[in-house]
């Protein structure tokens, strides 16, 4: 394969490599949210083999002294927080985190694909760009921007002479 056809910045080559960013992206963030997905799976089938107590006693978070002692040193503010903070870390754990990462690589994938089916190159901005400044006119030699042609006269064989 011509590796010099691939990084020339043609309109055709810059939507292959947006859509081959897109195959990349969409593969490896599928694979790793499956391969953490199972890996969660083969957790849960574990502890639930040991045979887990369901009894257990409640987490010190969740107990009403923990809300009440985190109320009192930081405020509604701060229980605030620490809600937010658990609930954060149950999204970047386990399947929830495969779930987040497969919907994130999912659609970062169909974004790449759609700018990748409808790129059409910009125009350079010199193209749009009108110099709009006076020219002298060739025809006319008394132009009031070509100060030189009021002291010249016009010699026979074409050429012109300065008269001072």
């Amino acid at each position: 394969m011509n590796l010099k056809l691939l990084f020339t910045p043609t309109p055709a080559t810059t939507r292959l490599m947006l859509k081959l960013l897109a195959v990349v992206i969409l593969v490896s963030g599928l694979g790793a949210a499956s391969s953490i997905w199972l890996a969660q799976d083969r957790l849960e089938r574990q502890r639930s083999a040991e045979g887990a107590n369901l009894t257990e006693p409640l987490s010190p978070e969740d107990s009403r002294r923990y809300a009440h002692d985190v109320e009192v040193y930081y405020g509604e503010t701060g229980l605030l927080m620490d809600k937010w903070q658990r609930w954060f870390e149950e999204w970047t754990q386990g399947k929830s985190l495969a779930e987040l990462i497969g919907a994130a690589s999912l659609i970062l994938a169909a974004g790449l694909f759609y700018a990748g089916a409808k790129y059409e190159p910009v125009l350079p901005l010199k193209q749009f760009c009108v110099d709009n400044s006076p020219q002298p006119s060739p025809n006319y030699p008394h132009n009031e921007l070509n100060h030189k042609s009021d002291t010249t006269t016009t010699t026979e064989s074409g050429g012109r002479q300065r008269t001072d």
